[in-house]
């Protein structure tokens, strides 16, 4: 179970992809010291939030698609 709640596990990638998800996994990203990750969650946790709201689940979906293969190649 370590490995899937880890900076970039697979639970940590499906909540993230989750409107608002970012915003769940932040604080656990910067209490573990990675701040880099704590930052792009919350931009996309508050992205996917947006786009939930505007645009539906089909919005933050593509918002959330895009946020996670933008920030996968830094």
């Amino acid at each position: 179970m370590g490995d899937a709640v880890s900076k970039d596990g697979a639970l940590t990638k499906v909540v993230e992809a989750l409107p608002g998800g970012g915003l769940i996994t932040a604080p656990f990203h910067e209490l573990a010291g990675n701040s880099d990750h704590a930052a792009k969650a919350v931009a996309s946790g508050v992205g996917t939030a947006a786009a939930a709201a505007l645009g539906g689940p089909i919005g933050a979906a593509a918002i959330g698609a895009n946020a996670a293969a933008t920030f996968s190649k830094k």
